[in-house]
């Protein structure tokens, strides 16, 4: 069966994908280490920065900070995307 061109074996891989994301970040919050989440390839971006999106109000909480989220600013949308990001905080 697909969704939206996924087929039940990507899904299976996304499942897997984040899983492993959520057990560095977790990690990484235990050891009070910062990540930084960027995207080169504009194909992913858009997937990328909805999960640091997602992590950053997970795990950052008052003044701790532990997932910072990069965003290719010389893409069209971000003229969009970061006034959202910045007063979002």
């Amino acid at each position: 069966m697909q969704l939206g061109g996924m087929t039940s074996e990507d899904f299976k891989a996304f499942d897997k994908f984040t899983e492993r994301l959520r057990k560095v970040s977790d990690y990484a919050a235990g050891r009070n280490c910062l990540l930084y989440v960027d995207a080169e390839q504009t194909f992913i971006q858009t997937g990328i920065e909805s999960f640091g999106q997602q992590m950053t109000h997970k795990l950052n909480n008052g003044s701790k900070a532990i997932i910072m989220n990069g965003y290719q600013c010389y893409l069209k949308r971000m003229s969009k995307i970061i006034p959202m990001e910045v007063f979002a905080s």
